[in-house]
């Protein structure tokens, strides 16, 4: 539920500052959490390959580093939870 109460109606992901960073963190770890592996790694190195360019006119930090499922690669070797 989005907050008040409504159903949401598209796809988002609701979820804290502190969940969003443990998400990350699995990501930069290949599927790995504490050592232990989560998620298999090639679904990772999959997720976060460029499948499409991202060329968006007014978005230059994005602009060509590439899109993975729902993953934008960003300058310096970071990600985007972009999603659109």
């Amino acid at each position: 539920k989005a907050p008040g109460g409504p159903t949401w109606g598209d796809s988002a992901l609701l979820c804290t500052s502190r969940d969003q960073l443990a998400f990350g963190r699995l990501i930069a770890n290949g599927g790995k959490w504490n050592g232990k592996q989560l998620l298999d790694e090639e679904i990772i190195k999959e997720a976060v390959k460029k499948h499409s360019d991202t060329i968006v006119s007014g978005l230059t930090t994005y602009s060509n580093l590439g899109y993975g499922y729902q993953i934008w690669m960003v300058k310096g070797g970071g990600y985007a939870f972009i999603g659109i």
